[in-house]
């Protein structure tokens, strides 16, 4: 019985993806920066570890894993890492004069767009699964701390994993769905590149230069990175992150409040939490950016359909 042409085409594409170059570049992109982090951290003397019980420990590491996870290992370099491997997908075949070759064969346009979509949800997968194990453990390692902390690191793993899915069939979508609408593949990278940036600083830098402007006329319905830290918060709810570490976030999302002290003038003591804007629910959050990249996916898929090769 033969396979499915859709999961032929995946199973090519994964493939290609899990070629020597591509996974070693991926590996030191996600990693070079939480490990310097983590020996910097260490030779600084930033933190005293020795001094602290297991479970603080445990908790200043877990807060520092979800800023990473933020603003790096879920990222920044996974929506570079999903905008320059997707967009090629149906251009640089064009490019390269493949593509007439691939369309004749007996496989629907859809199949391959979809089989290699799929392929690179496996690839991101497989490889963000690895990450999120290894550098707790690094982290655990390089700061000579107990396998215990290491363990409660664990626990922020799944929801930083299913964050890094969500943001890879985002950023994915999008790429793959402009990459069977245009012919040229670089142009393709500059746009969804300029866009990142916009998303990742363009949004913070205006957020918090423009005061009460971005409340009072709505601005944040159109902060796609308020949606995006919205959707992280959705995802690592159940855990307790410091309010230090809440200013981080917040800085690059917009989803806490940031002004006045962190010390709570009458009783002298820290916060539990930093208050949340919550414009909106973080579920709507979610489904806004699951809507966007599902109806890019689907046009992109039905002007495939009927683009003319040649």
């Amino acid at each position: 019985m033969s396979k499915p042409k859709i999961l032929v085409i995946a199973l090519k594409t994964l493939e290609d993806f899990f070629s020597l170059k591509t996974t070693v570049f991926y590996l030191i992109a996600m990693l070079i920066v939480p490990v310097l982090f983590s020996l910097i951290l260490r030779s600084q003397n930033a933190m005293n570890f020795s001094n602290m019980t297991l479970e603080m420990q445990a908790i200043i590491l877990t807060n520092l894993f979800l800023v990473f996870s933020f603003l790096w290992i879920s990222g920044l370099p996974l929506v570079l890492f999903s905008i320059i491997k997707c967009s090629g997908f149906i251009s640089g075949e064009d490019n390269k004069g493949t593509l007439l070759i691939l369309v004749s064969k007996p496989v629907k346009r859809s199949e391959i767009i979809l089989g290699k979509f799929l392929a690179f949800l496996l690839y991101i997968a497989i490889m963000q699964a690895a990450i999120l194990l290894v550098v707790p453990y690094i982290w655990t390692l390089i700061n000579g701390l107990d396998l215990y902390v290491f363990g409660k690191l664990l626990g922020a793993v799944i929801p930083v994993y299913l964050y890094s899915l969500f943001v890879a069939i985002i950023f994915g979508s999008i790429a793959t769905a402009l990459s069977s609408i245009s012919r040229n593949t670089v142009r393709t990278v500059i746009v969804l590149v300029f866009v990142t940036i916009l998303i990742f600083f363009g949004c913070a830098l205006i957020r918090n230069n423009i005061g009460q402007v971005y409340g009072n006329y709505g601005l944040y319905n159109f902060d796609i990175n308020y949606h995006l830290g919205n959707a992280f918060n959705y995802f690592t709810g159940d855990l307790k992150m410091a309010p230090t570490m809440q200013v981080v976030l917040g800085t690059f999302s917009g989803t806490y409040r940031l002004s006045g002290s962190l010390v709570d003038p009458d009783q002298a003591i820290m916060p539990p939490s930093l208050p949340e804007y919550n414009y909106f629910s973080s579920t709507y959050s979610i489904v806004l950016w699951l809507a966007i990249a599902i109806g890019l996916m689907l046009f992109g898929i039905a002007f495939f359909e009927k683009r003319p090769i040649y």
